[in-house]
């Protein structure tokens, strides 16, 4: 059971890594980031670039090899435990540093909101679970 929420959650990362591709359109990235600084817009550029290399590499790690890390030991407790807590963060940030006139009063981004925060939730879940579920030997 555990596992088949694993490769999920490998799927999901793997779509989200996708729609990062309509990000700069959604954003006006474009317009947005001709404000910064050359090494701001560079930084940026590159940092999200590298996040979703980060969300593509552990969304085929977890696809093809969720099984594999809940049986390799405390290795496996580890790695899950951290993206445990990396998606609770997430979900920290999510929830308070956010500006709420950023989504108030807008449908659209309200329920984005809310389905980004019931991935955090999801992904924390799962993998805490995971993490207990690990078979140490």
């Amino acid at each position: 059971m555990i596992e088949w929420h694993l490769r999920a959650i490998g799927l999901l990362m793997l779509l989200i890594a996708g729609v990062h591709a309509f990000f700069p359109r959604w954003f006006r990235w474009r317009e947005e980031l001709n404000r910064l600084s050359l090494l701001n817009r560079q930084i940026f550029v590159v940092h999200t670039l590298f996040v979703v290399l980060i969300l593509v590499l552990v969304g085929l790690l977890l696809l093809f090899h969720a099984g594999t890390i809940l049986r390799s030991g405390e290795l496996g407790r580890v790695i899950y435990l951290g993206l445990g807590v990396f998606w609770a963060a997430r979900l920290a940030v999510q929830l308070w540093y956010y500006d709420r006139t950023l989504w108030q009063g807008d449908t659209a981004k309200t329920s984005l909101r809310i389905i980004v925060s019931g991935l955090c939730v999801y992904f924390a879940t799962v993998f805490v679970w995971a993490s207990f579920a690990t078979v140490v030997g």
